[in-house]
């Protein structure tokens, strides 16, 4: 759906652990085919756990690694209000 809304830029899905293609595994990928610039968007319910403890060393690793591409952390999509609102909204219709 993103890519639908933004088709001209690349947009790929990565993961943090149990699938792939995993973030230190995309990274790599994205600069051997000329992206400089990349913003994670974490898909995550809370700005906790993961995003606070793993993403921002795992991303500062990667940037080390990776020069040649500018690697940005997003605030998570709970932290919008529309999504909030959303949720919201398919809690009260399943009710």
């Amino acid at each position: 759906m993103v890519q639908q809304r933004l088709p001209d830029v690349a947009v790929e899905l990565a993961f943090l652990e149990f699938m792939q293609p995993d973030l230190p595994t995309l990274v790599p990928q994205l600069a051997q085919h000329g992206c400089t610039e990349a913003t994670v968007v974490p898909l995550f319910l809370s700005h906790a756990g993961h995003v606070l403890r793993d993403m921002p060393p795992m991303l500062e690793r990667l940037q080390q690694k990776n020069p040649v591409i500018s690697l940005r952390l997003a605030k998570t999509v709970s932290d919008s209000a529309e999504v909030l609102e959303a949720m919201a909204a398919y809690c009260a219709a399943m009710l």
